[in-house]
Parts: structure tokens; sequence; C-alpha cells
């Protein structure tokens, strides 16, 4: 499932927006299983660190190396398939992609602003495009109510007096 969200625009001019999701949102355990740390030297491999002592203990027991089945289930849960299982055309808690109990973060709002870069907001103009847009700042809450009135308040908190 996509994300779905509303928004309210700003007021004053200017094209900030004020979002909250349709929908809960769920993260899975496995999804981010092993980290990438990047060289210092220019040109040198970084290396990447198992983050969940599961996937060391799945890996003994398949007989695979830990961090390839982490770089594995990393890109797996990327792909857009990802999200909760459902069974009987019913969504579970369940991860889509490998079975794990989901982790309820709530309703995410935000607030939202044009991307600085002005040579991809050149570009998506001219294909009809909106341009890219920069989170300013990100909040979870139980309710899609709770989310909308936060929108709303920081809409109003915003105003120019």
């Amino acid at each position: 499932m996509t994300a779905s969200s509303w928004y309210l625009r700003g007021t004053g001019g200017g094209d900030v927006r004020f979002n909250w999701n349709k929908h809960p949102s769920y993260s899975c355990p496995n999804a981010d299983p092993v980290s990438y740390s990047a060289d210092a030297t220019a040109g040198a491999e970084g290396t990447w660190t198992l983050r969940r002592p599961e996937v060391a203990a799945a890996a003994a027991a398949i007989g695979a190396d830990p961090i390839m089945l982490g770089k594995l289930l990393r890109q797996r849960h990327a792909s857009h398939q990802a999200g909760r299982l459902r069974i009987d055309e019913r969504l579970t808690d369940r991860c889509a992609i490998c079975g794990a109990k989901m982790t309820r973060k709530g309703f995410r709002a935000w607030i939202d602003q044009p991307s600085p870069d002005e040579a991809s907001q050149r570009v998506a103009g001219r294909l009809g495009l909106h341009g890219p847009r920069t989170t300013i700042r990100t909040t979870w809450h139980d309710t899609k109510r709770e989310a909308e009135a936060w929108a709303r308040h920081e809409r109003k908190r915003a105003q120019p007096s």
C-alpha cells in the first residue's frame, strides 16, 4: 500500500504544507538488520555491521554468511511489496516479506516545503510535475484525529500575526 496523506497549505504566501497520513505506519524489525560505514579513505570499500543477533543465529542455522543474509533482508524489505501481510483480504500485524511481527509507529504528521535544489525544481517544472519537497519536521501520533489536529494547530501557529 502506498502512503496516502492529506495536507493543508500554509498561509502567508509560502508553499509550506502541513501533512498527515491517512493510515498508520508500521515497521518491521528485520527491515534494517545491517548498517554500512564508509571508509575514511577515498575509493576504499566501507564495512557492514550486523545490528540484529537473530540474523547471525538464522545464518548459522542455514549455513549462510550473516552479513550477506542481512543485506538480502534489507534489500528485500526495500522492495515495493514490503508492508503488512494480508490473509483472506484482511491486513495483519505481520510483515509481508519475512512474517515478523511489525511495530506500529502510528500516524505520521509532518511539515514540508519545496526543496531548495533549483535544478531538480526546474526539471520537474519542465516535465509538468511538482518538484521534490524537503521535510521540516515530523511527529508521530496514536490516532489520525490527533495527527490532523497537530497539523491544523501548527498551521494556525505559523500564521503571521
